[in-house]
């Protein structure tokens, strides 16, 4: 605060080992309670209604020095903040690439961007927002180790849907070498979430009934995540319990669009492959899809005899992918 008074910092703070050192990371904001004709949010603590990254600080835990990271395109209030600094400023390709894959998610800055994006969309979505479900809202994402990204990264993800239940797309949040938010809309039609999210409650609750062990606790469910591939959703849930010798994963469930299965482990649930580049859809087999057709028009049956016309619709659309006939 002392460094820089006129910018605001996050309420993240995240330790990061290079080399035997801990150094601990701060995203830094331009911000503004009084930015005119724009909406207000609360963010970092405060209403903002003006938020935009200006970089990372890294305090060294043992020396308490300080150097800050700057964005590639700093606005007018950080340019002059970093002025009156500029010893301390670097670049992100003078780190260590051990540190740069550490370099934590600016997490209030994709918070600003996420609840702007669902309350008034973008021009690629014709300036349709979005709404977060009651079931992934919270203080903040939890962050998960990631490696699709070039080169170590952790990222979180929300999932977006519209006043007809319908799953729009994921935005997701990644640090690393490559701190960026994204949008990633799903292929039409979109799924309903609640049957989604019905559909892996139902597989994991199975699964983890059949794993747990007589000396175990109850059964508590972990975080949801939810992710986009090939404009295609992807949920996986797991389930813990209890014993003696501390937490233990009982169950992991993943559902689609178009199928779900559970197991007692990731390595079990993707087939006894560690690679999980595919997540198990290269390896479903013909029988695993006729399966899954049947399962689909039982559900339909059930939902016609209960005159439930949404429910039907939406395994109706899941048959069609099923068959590779999307209706």
């Amino acid at each position: 605060q002392r460094l820089v008074p006129a910018l605001t910092q996050g309420q993240d703070i995240a330790p990061i080992v290079s080399e035997g050192r801990l150094l601990w990371a701060v995203s830094l904001y331009s911000a503004s309670e009084y930015y005119p004709l724009t909406l207000r949010f609360q963010l970092a603590g405060a209403p903002r209604s003006y938020f935009r990254e200006a970089g990372t600080a890294l305090v060294d835990a043992h020396t308490g020095r300080v150097h800050i990271v700057a964005t590639d395109t700093p606005d007018p209030i950080a340019r002059t903040a970093f002025k009156r600094i500029a010893a301390l400023i670097i670049r992100d390709t003078d780190l260590p690439i051990d540190v740069r894959d550490q370099l934590p998610i600016a997490t209030d800055g994709a918070l600003a961007q996420l609840r702007a994006f669902t309350r008034v969309g973008a021009r690629r979505t014709g300036n349709v927002g979005g709404f977060v479900p009651d079931s992934v809202l919270g203080s903040a994402p939890l962050p998960v180790a990631r490696s699709e990204l070039s080169g170590a990264s952790i990222s979180w993800s929300v999932p977006l849907v519209n006043d007809a239940d319908q799953l729009l797309g994921v935005v997701e949040a990644s640090g690393g070498r490559r701190r960026v938010t994204y949008w990633r809309p799903l292929a039409e039609p979109q799924p309903r979430w609640s049957v989604l999210t019905n559909m892996l409650g139902a597989e994991l609750d199975s699964a983890a009934i059949r794993n747990r062990r007589e000396s175990d606790g109850p059964v508590t469910l972990g975080a949801l995540r939810v992710l986009v591939r090939a404009g295609r959703p992807l949920l996986v849930r797991p389930a813990y319990t209890s014993d003696a010798s501390g937490l233990r994963l009982t169950a992991i469930a993943m559902a689609t669009d178009s199928m779900v299965r559970a197991g007692a482990s990731l390595d079990d649930l993707l087939g006894g492959s560690g690679a999980a580049g595919g997540l198990g859809f290269a390896r479903e087999t013909p029988a695993d899809r006729q399966a899954e057709a049947r399962r689909l028009y039982d559900a339909m049956q059930a939902a016609l005899r209960d005159g439930d016309w949404l429910r039907f619709g939406t395994a109706f659309d899941s048959l069609g992918r099923v068959l590779d006939r999307v209706p």
